[in-house]
């Protein structure tokens, strides 16, 4: 490919960037070709493109590639497409310019982005991607029961709100999606929109499913209304869609009016699927902790991506996202199955292809520190 050097395309008054995580932060080179565009915006297209190669470039300190296939269109929508949000400046380098190997012309560029890593880790847990599935702790939910026929509540669904206030209770933070009083009521009762509403909200799992009551023929209520009322939800990870957790649970309820009788049956169903619910949770969410991890010696991206892929494949490993990135430190969480700070340590002293030395372990504090003496 031919290519027209265009000096004056460099003023971007952005000098003296150097790849790699220096005093200015975390420079990542990137380069992509474009169609070239009229007049002085020629070269809009292919700057886009690059800082978007860039911003990708860096997901992977923040999520796994596992969770970024997963969640792939949530991260179009909310991230990628606007890379210039997390480039803080750019610098073209000189091979950027202008090739005339076809009529419409097409740009080559080539620059360094420094990248906001911090707003984008901010962003990314926003989303519910970076923290890791079943870490100790009590997550946020979302509940989202379509809830349909008699008793079924006009402006508060009668089995979410019952499901509410028993996870709730619990010290559970609940948002009840199906309550016509929230902005974001639900208008489809799908999964699918369950999971958008989830993240939306920085809820890590979405409780989806349905509520109903329907009337029992049983002559022993002589004038009385039976109802038996049955809640069946599956749970899923909001940042994967991955399943957690399934409860179907059934109550019954009897009362002089039918929609009362309808509606207690409804309450008593989600009341017994808010036990089932915490039952599962106290498990789940106290196999997994957090530890915390600094690493010295790293400075280029390539070297950083590579540990941290290896480090996520670690046994008791669930997951590990970097918190700060500096030329002397990387902080990292490293979220383990019941592996301690001397065990964590210890695995990372055998990891092959690293030469690391054990700065500290201080088990109180939950936090190893490393430093690599082999590479960057």
């Amino acid at each position: 490919m031919a290519v027209v050097a265009a000096g004056a395309l460099l003023l971007c008054g952005c000098v003296g960037l150097q790849s790699g995580l220096g005093d200015h932060g975390l420079v990542v080179e990137s380069g992509a070709v474009a169609p070239a565009l009229a007049g002085e915006g020629r070269t809009t297209g292919a700057v886009t493109a690059a800082e978007r190669r860039a911003v990708e470039d860096v997901l992977e300190l923040f999520i796994s590639s596992a969770t970024r296939t997963a969640s792939s269109a949530v991260l179009e929508e909310k991230v990628l497409s606007s890379p210039r949000v997390y480039v803080r400046k750019y610098q073209l380098l000189p091979s950027s310019g202008l090739s005339r190997d076809s009529d419409a012309g097409v740009t080559q560029v080539r620059l360094l982005a420094l990248i906001a890593a911090d707003k984008l880790r901010k962003d990314l847990c926003g989303l519910g991607l970076v923290r890791s599935e079943g870490v100790y702790g009590t997550p946020r939910l979302l509940i989202s029961l379509k809830e349909t026929g008699s008793g079924a509540g006009r402006e508060v669904g009668r089995a979410s709100d019952a499901m509410r206030r028993g996870l709730s209770s619990r010290g559970y933070e609940v948002e009840d999606f199906s309550d016509r009083q929230n902005a974001r009521y639900q208008k489809t009762g799908t999964l699918e929109e369950a999971l958008v509403a989830a993240r939306a909200a920085a809820a890590l799992v979405a409780v989806s499913g349905t509520a109903q009551a329907q009337a029992l023929a049983d002559e022993r209520f002589f004038g009385l209304r039976p109802f038996r009322a049955r809640v069946e939800a599956r749970v899923f990870w909001a940042g994967t869609g991955g399943l957690v957790a399934h409860v179907d649970v059934e109550a019954t309820a009897v009362d002089l009016a039918t929609e009362a009788a309808a509606g207690k049956a409804l309450e008593d169903a989600g009341q017994l699927a808010a036990d089932q619910l915490a039952a599962e949770f106290s498990g789940r969410f106290r196999e997994r902790s957090v530890l915390a991890l600094g690493v010295v010696g790293f400075s280029e991206l390539g070297g950083i991506r590579r540990f941290m892929a290896d480090l996520r494949g670690l046994s008791g490993v669930a997951g590990a996202a970097v918190v700060a990135l500096t030329p002397e430190m990387i902080r990292l969480e490293v979220f383990v199955e019941k592996l301690s700070p001397e065990e964590l340590a210890a695995l990372l002293m055998r990891l092959p292809g690293y030469s690391f030395n054990v700065r500290s372990v201080e088990t109180d504090y939950r936090y190893v520190e490393i430093e690599t003496t082999r590479g960057k």
